[in-house]
């Protein structure tokens, strides 16, 4: 008894130490922001299955996030009216067409490298150019962020359910008022980022326009910059992958490579981003063979490092969507735009491990477009089109830099460690979900008067369990021995398909059937803007009544007005 005192007393002692830390700034400043996110127990001891889900008792979890620095931002920094500037050409940076040739080259050479480096050992040029990091096939930084420790302070969990719009309102109140206990007037004039899922984001949403005309700006949220955090965006453009180009999928993963967890619905999401990875690079490595005209990688050390690297920016040329039109097969193309796809996906895996958020940003310009054109994610494109408002237009430049430089946090300060901020909030749910996994879940407030996860002594431990459920290890139950016979299989895949000469279904041309619908949604979030002129910012109405009268052009083209970047968004 006398240690669980003291560990209470340890963990009140943190919570005010949290407490001071959000008040100890000037007016008009802010120094952290929170993130939570739904968590569930089962309401009868070791009752986990699945036909119980009625009998699970739900939660909410979440975390205040220190800041990389103090940034002084109030309700003027953010210039509603402004986000009707939105264009489909903000959605094509100058220089993205040279950062995705160098994303294509990068990928190829890391193939090779990765796959059929002890092939290349004899071609001493070829081995030596594509291993070194230096070379022409590094991607250049676009905007790193510095590399710091990112400091989180995990709240007590409370039987509050967010999963619906008052329980987000309660929520707040519980943050706020109850664990941060700060006065209504601390919020005049300043600005906070919360954010979680798109659900939670949409909700809180409602709730701003509940509360739109209530006279302090806590009572009427407006203190909150609701931005929906990465690692529920990254799910959803892989599940669009899967969705979009599923039959030929799902014939590599049961007849190729013996994933036996790998579904449309991508609902074991580390399993299927594994399998991405080994498709995609045994694409890359088909792609590279066929244009060497060679059968298999021990061939390589026949070729000339004049051969290979001109096959590499062959293919990487081949790989541009706008080529990928081109191509009259249909299996080949069929194989480039899931290469392509893919190349998409793993360079924001890529540019989020490494920091560098300006790399992150090129990628959630192809996927606002590309969301656009699958019905499984069109409502994430809505929800991108708003946030590129606010970062193209809306927010002052104080504003969005506090967006964008903490949209990635690295809790272990490490580099090449950097991870999304609703990520470490999962994990966090996973790890308090096997402490009760065994028993039902304790009466309400158990958790709040519990020891929390805020006392630096255990910060190790708890490292090491987040980090055993983070699945960074995969699982030898349902994989292949090695990636590289994963690769090798799946290279030979896509030599055999363009030796046959059957009919192949044709996936979803995302890039294109995106660049035809995005003018439209952009047009509707103007109209949602005016229609809201005065009230909060990203205030919602009911979309499906303006999205029911809209017919989506069927072939996306230049304004005559002069927006020049569209067309040129189809390369890229």
């Amino acid at each position: 008894m006398q240690t669980t005192r003291h560990l209470r007393e340890l963990s009140t002692s943190r919570l005010l130490a949290v407490r001071q830390l959000v008040k100890d700034t000037d007016p008009g400043t802010i120094n952290f922001m929170v993130c939570h996110d739904n968590c569930q127990f089962p309401a009868t001891a070791g009752d986990q299955s699945a036909a119980n889900r009625d009998n699970y008792v739900k939660v909410t979890s979440g975390s205040v996030w220190e800041l990389d620095r103090v940034y002084k931002v109030t309700s003027t920094d953010i210039r509603r009216m402004e986000g009707t500037k939105l264009s489909a050409g903000d959605l094509v940076r100058p220089g993205s067409h040279e950062h995705w040739t160098q994303v294509r080259l990068s990928q190829l050479a890391g193939v090779l490298n990765q796959v059929a480096a002890d092939d290349l050992r004899p071609i001493k040029a070829a081995f030596r150019l594509i291993s070194d990091r230096s070379t022409e096939y590094t991607i250049d930084a676009i905007n790193a962020l510095p590399l710091r420790r990112s400091k989180r302070h995990a709240l007590p969990t409370t039987q509050i359910d967010e999963g619906t719009l008052d329980g987000n309102i309660d929520y707040l109140d519980f943050v706020y008022d109850k664990m941060l206990q700060l006065e209504p007037a601390y919020f005049d004039n300043r600005m906070c980022i919360h954010g979680g899922d798109l659900g939670t984001v949409n909700l809180l949403l409602g709730a701003q326009k509940l509360r739109s005309h209530a006279a302090s700006a806590y009572d009427g949220l407006r203190f909150l910059v609701l931005v929906p955090h990465l690692f529920h965006a990254r799910m959803a453009a892989l599940r669009m992958i899967f969705s979009a180009h599923w039959p030929s999928l799902q014939q590599l993963a049961v007849k190729v490579l013996k994933h036996k967890r790998v579904s449309k619905d991508v609902k074991n999401f580390h399993d299927c981003e594994r399998f991405a990875d080994a498709v995609r690079q045994g694409l890359l490595l088909g792609l590279l063979l066929s244009q060497l005209k060679i059968h298999a990688i021990d061939e390589l050390s026949i070729k000339s490092w004049i051969d290979i690297s001109t096959a590499i920016e062959d293919v990487s040329k081949q790989l541009i969507p706008a080529n990928i039109a081109e191509e009259e097969q249909t299996s080949r193309r069929s194989v480039l735009m899931l290469a392509s796809d893919l190349c998409a996906f793993e360079e924001y895996h890529a540019a989020k491990s490494d920091g560098d958020i300006g790399r992150v940003l090129d990628v959630l310009d192809h996927w606002t477009v590309q969301f656009q054109a699958s019905s499984t994610t069109m409502h994430y494109g809505r929800a991108l089109i708003r946030v590129q408002a606010g970062l193209k237009h809306e927010w002052s430049a104080e504003l969005r830099e506090m967006v964008i430089g903490n949209w990635l946090v690295n809790p272990s300060g490490r580099e090449g460690h950097w991870r999304e901020v609703d990520h470490v909030q999962e994990e966090h749910n996973r790890m308090e979900k096997v402490q009760y996994s065994s028993r039902a879940f304790p009466k309400p407030d158990f958790i709040e008067q519990a020891v929390s996860a805020n006392i630096p002594a255990f910060a190790p431990i708890q490292r090491a369990v987040e980090g055993f459920f983070s699945a960074s290890k995969p699982p030898t139950a349902h994989s292949a021995v090695s990636l590289k016979a994963d690769v090798l299989l799946a290279a030979r895949h896509v030599m055999d398909c363009f030796s046959e000469s059957a009919n192949v279904v044709e996936p979803m041309n995302l890039t294109a059937q995106g660049w035809e619908r995005v003018h439209d949604a952009i047009q509707v979030h103007k109209r949602l803007r005016q229609a809201h002129q005065g009230d909060t910012p990203f205030l919602e109405t009911n979309d499906d009544e303006l999205y029911d009268d809209q017919e989506l052009a069927p072939i996306w083209t230049r304004d005559e007005d002069g927006e020049e970047g569209q067309e040129e968004g189809h390369g890229d």
